[in-house]
């Protein structure tokens, strides 16, 4: 809805990639839309060919054919803006604060009024099925602290607060190098809203009760200037 509201001319996507094997960089797909049960999303080739052609961009219809980081924001898009176009990367290993700042300064140069920057994640993953288990008491009070220290940097365009963070607790956000682009390209005078925030078991109404319990965090965000 909110998207709806904004009514943009471009959507770039800034999504997570959860390949064992991801490359460097921005990876940008092949095809020219995506298909979806509500119809075809279609892809700003020229935007795409554009961003080709700089530094630490590259190009794998496989990655993108694998991902649903990107998949899961299509349908929302197909039913709500089925004219807009969009340029979906799927955020890999970011090498260096020089990667970083090359990056984000490559997608300003194509940015047009009009135009809107999606970034698909998620938080905390907590369990021993995620590998993540930082702590063993009040854990459901403890999930929701270090997801709201998470938000925190990023509410303050933080970027390292949140790479220190990120260092120093480990958190499992799938997205979290496709976050470090987003603050890299925010406007200083943006300002963060939360628009939602949730778990898994808060959903199934259930509670985390040790490490063999699986939860997964979901803050939906909003960044306006």
């Amino acid at each position: 809805q909110l998207l709806k509201q904004q009514n943009p001319k471009r959507i770039f996507i800034l999504a997570a990639g959860h390949s064992r094997v991801m490359s460097s960089g921005a990876i940008l797909p092949a095809a020219r839309s995506f298909n979806t049960p509500l119809g075809n999303v279609d892809l700003d080739r020229d935007c795409i060919n554009r961003l080709m052609q700089l530094p630490f961009f590259s190009v794998n219809a496989t990655t993108h054919k694998l991902e649903h980081s990107v998949e899961l924001q299509l349908p929302y898009i197909a039913y709500s803006l089925p004219q807009t176009k969009i340029v979906p990367l799927i955020i890999g290993k970011i090498d260096s604060p020089e990667m970083l700042h090359a990056l984000a300064s490559s997608i300003k140069s194509v940015i047009e009024p009009g135009d809107i920057i999606l970034v698909s994640t998620d938080f905390t993953h907590f369990g021993r099925y995620y590998n993540y288990v930082p702590f063993d008491q009040d854990i459901s009070a403890n999930i929701l602290k270090l997801d709201r220290e998470a938000y925190s940097y990023l509410k303050a365009r933080d970027l390292n607060g949140f790479i220190q963070f990120k260092k120093r607790t480990g958190d499992t956000i799938c997205g979290y190098t496709a976050c470090l682009l987003l603050l890299a390209l925010l406007p200083e005078d943006s300002q963060a809203r939360v628009l939602d925030y949730y778990t898994s078991n808060d959903m199934m109404g259930t509670k985390v009760k040790s490490a063999r319990d699986k939860s997964i965090s979901y803050m939906s965000l909003a960044f306006f200037h």
